[in-house]
């Protein structure tokens, strides 16, 4: 039930209009509705249809036309150049010592990353983006600080290949893993940089081998916590794990970075444990997830008000009292529609009861009324016309039927 706007001018007690609608009832066929004549004219509270815009937001899948900018922070501490300790590799191990080794040197992690991070620079998919690097551990600390600052700057590709194949050919991997200081390093420069270019996105992309060992924050808790404040400033941060690395943490990362490696595969992390063909095909994932984003898309939409068929009687403004017997209601159809007449003014019968084709409204309570009720043909018109316009007015006479 919607309520009539407040405060209307209602017409003082007393005179000839103190007699009840139900006192002036006569049994004698309905008139014509008549519109109100000029002299009848009082104050009036009106409830009409109205025009409600709201905003509808639509997410859109599409192809982003802004350059994709890729922060890689990259592990290199000591784990990566030291083989994974397995059974068979000991039992190989001891059998090189006495020379009866069979089986070929076999590639670090660290030369899995060159291999597969060179492959990716070169690919002729890449072409285009913006790759920037950096290394962890690397002198930062655990606030990010150091981090924070690509040990190569971020350039397009494949211009910028030789710079970055020149820089991994110099690292030499040694130390712990500072997983905290590289997130939060990697992400406050995507930061910086989407604030200095607004027409581009960086993605903080961090690629391990093991599990926090330094800093504060080391479980998936909090490490997702530093992701997800990112993800919030509108920074996407990927995660990728290579032997070693603990996959709960990595999946938290992602998931609170809004960063997904493969949809279609469980966890959020990027899996790179298999060899250097899988570190190939998750970084061209993820170079091929950035450039389609999702967008959201506003428009507007209008729908109309359908007027109600009950309104409540406001309060009468100080000094005045209500008279039910000096209560009109005028409906206004739109032009040119069928039965439309002007202020036409609706009789008003004693009870829901006394309702017939013609339409007109009534009292909850002829007594005490609290509110006016349309009858069900006026009721149909109002809500068959969208443009239909409804007064409430005090201080004329009521006209009866």
């Amino acid at each position: 039930m919607l309520a009539a706007p407040e405060a209307p001018l209602l017409a003082p007690s007393g005179g000839d209009g103190s007699a009840s609608a139900a006192d002036d009832f006569v049994e004698e066929a309905p008139p014509a509705p008549q519109p109100l004549a000029a002299e009848d004219a009082c104050a009036a509270t009106a409830i009409e249809a109205k025009n409600i815009e709201r905003v509808v937001e639509v997410p859109i899948e599409e192809e982003v036309v802004v350059p994709s900018v890729f922060y890689l922070m990259l592990d290199s501490s000591g784990s990566m150049v030291s083989d994974p300790f397995t059974l068979a590799g000991l039992v190989e191990a001891v059998l090189d010592l006495f020379g009866l080794g069979q089986r070929p040197p076999q590639p670090t992690k660290w030369q899995y990353t060159l291999d597969g991070l060179k492959t990716f620079l070169n690919d002729p998919a890449s072409a285009g983006i913006q790759l920037g690097l950096g290394y962890f551990p690397d002198g930062g600390q655990c606030d990010g600080s150091g981090y924070d600052i690509p040990s190569v700057s971020p350039g397009v590709l494949p211009e910028q290949a030789p710079v970055l194949e020149a820089s991994l050919d110099a690292r030499q991997p040694a130390g712990n893993t500072p997983l905290e200081g590289a997130l939060r390093g990697a992400t406050s420069y995507c930061r910086g940089f989407n604030a200095e270019h607004p027409d581009a996105s960086c993605v903080a992309v961090l690629i391990t081998d093991g599990a926090a060992d330094e800093c504060d924050a080391r479980g998936a808790d909090a490490l997702a916590a530093i992701a997800a404040e990112a993800r919030a400033a509108g920074v996407l941060t990927y995660a990728a794990g290579m032997q070693g690395a603990d996959f709960a943490v990595l999946d938290a990362i992602g998931a609170a970075g809004g960063a997904d490696c493969d949809p279609d595969q469980p966890g959020f992390a990027c899996d790179l444990t298999a060899n250097r063909q899988a570190f190939v095909t998750a970084l061209a994932s993820i170079r091929d997830r950035t450039r389609t984003q999702i967008r959201i898309e506003q428009h507007i939409e209008t729908e109309r008000q359908i007027l109600p068929c009950e309104w409540q009687i406001p309060a009468p403004p100080s000094g005045a009292s209500f008279d039910p017997a000096r209560v009109n209601v005028r409906l206004t159809l739109p032009e040119g529609t069928l039965d439309a007449v002007a202020n036409e003014a609706l009789t008003n019968v004693p009870a829901a009861s006394s309702c017939a084709a013609a339409g007109g409204w009534y009292y909850d309570d002829p007594v005490a009324p609290q509110h006016i009720l349309a009858c069900p043909a006026t009721c149909d018109k109002l809500r068959a016309q969208t443009e239909s316009r409804v007064e409430l007015l005090f201080g004329c006479k009521t006209v009866l039927r």
